[in-house]
C-alpha cells in the first residue's frame, strides 16, 4: 500500500487526435489508479501533435510534461535556426538512439543541455549497448538521457541476456536514466491465464539487475499509454511493478513510481 505523501507518476504515456487515444482517456486511466501525473512522449512522425499536448499540459495544470517530437533532420538538412523549435515550451525532447549519436546532432544536444531538458531516448537494445551510445553521455554530462522501454530488450531471451550481463556499464554515468514498463511488455502472454498474476515473478532478476546498475534514483516506471491495453493493461501494469518484492524499499519505490520522473520533468518545481 502506498502512502498518501508519495508523489506517483507515469513517465511514458502518448495521447493525440489522429493516433492512439485522446487525453480524456488517459485521464481516466490516471484517476483510476490514484496517480498524479503523467509525462506525454510525443509519437515519432506526429510533429504537429506536439501543439495538442501543450494544449493538454496548460487544460490541466501541474498535471502533465510534455516530451516534444521534431522532424530535426528537415531542420538541419535546411539549416534552419533550432532555437526556433521553441523547445523551451516544452519539458523534455524524444531522440531515436540511431539519431542521438550523428555528429549532426551535437548542436541540438548542445542546445537541449542548455535549456537543461532532459531527453527520452528510444532505440533498441544493439543500439544503446555501443560504445557511440555511451560515447554521447560522457561528452555531455550535463545531459540527462532517458533510455525508454528497459533499453528495449522486449521480451528478446537474447537482448535480456545481453542486458543482465551488461548493463553495469551504465553505473558509471550519472546522467543515463532508464524507464522500466509494465511487465507485459517484457514477458510473452502466458497460454493460460488466472485471476492472479500474469506474470509470477518472471522479470525479478532483470528488475534486480536495473536496481543494482542504475539505483532507484535514476528508474522511473512508465506504462507506455495506450499500447499497454493490448498487454496486461494500465492497471496491471501500475500494480504488478508497485507490488514486486524487488522494489518494496521504501525509497526504491518512492523513486521508481514518481520521484525520479518529477525530479527531470517537473525541474521548475523544484
Amino acid at each position: 500500500m502506498l502512502d498518501k505523501e508519495f508523489i506517483t507518476i507515469d513517465s511514458h504515456c502518448h495521447a493525440g487526435e489522429s493516433w492512439y487515444e485522446p487525453i480524456e482517456a488517459l485521464r481516466f486511466h490516471l484517476d483510476e489508479s490514484q496517480i498524479n501525473k503523467a509525462v506525454l512522449i510525443g509519437h515519432m512522425g506526429a510533429y504537429q501533435n506536439n501543439d495538442y499536448l501543450l494544449e493538454c499540459k496548460n487544460n490541466f495544470p501541474d498535471r502533465f510534461a510534455v516530451v516534444g517530437v521534431f522532424d530535426l533532420d528537415n531542420a538541419l538538412d535546411k539549416n534552419d535556426d533550432l532555437n526556433n523549435i521553441n523547445l523551451d515550451k516544452f519539458d523534455g525532447v524524444r531522440i531515436s538512439a540511431g539519431n542521438i549519436i550523428k555528429p549532426e546532432y551535437h548542436s541540438v544536444l548542445g542546445i537541449i543541455s542548455e535549456l537543461g531538458l532532459p531527453i527520452s531516448c528510444l532505440g533498441e537494445w544493439p543500439e544503446f549497448n555501443s560504445h557511440s551510445f555511451l560515447q554521447i553521455a560522457a561528452e555531455n554530462p550535463a545531459l540527462n538521457i532517458v533510455i525508454e522501454h528497459l533499453a528495449g530488450i522486449g521480451h528478446d531471451s537474447d537482448y535480456q541476456k545481453e542486458y543482465c550481463q551488461k548493463s553495469k556499464q551504465f553505473s558509471n554515468y550519472d546522467n543515463i536514466y532508464i524507464k522500466i514498463p509494465g511487465l507485459g511488455e517484457i514477458n510473452t502472454k502466458p497460454d493460460i491465464l488466472f485471476r492472479k498474476s500474469a506474470f509470477d515473478n518472471k522479470s525479478d532478476h532483470l528488475l534486480e539487475i536495473t536496481l543494482r546498475n542504475f539505483g532507484s534514483k535514476r528508474m522511473m516506471w512508465g506504462s507506455d499509454y495506450p499500447p499497454v491495453s493490448s498487454r496486461e493493461g494500465y492497471v496491471n501494469s501500475f500494480k504488478e511493478i508497485v507490488n514486486l518484492a524487488v522494489f518494496q524499499n521504501h525509497s526504491d519505490i518512492r523513486n521508481i513510481i514518481g520521484g525520479t520522473a518529477y525530479k527531470l520533468f517537473w525541474k521548475n518545481n523544484l
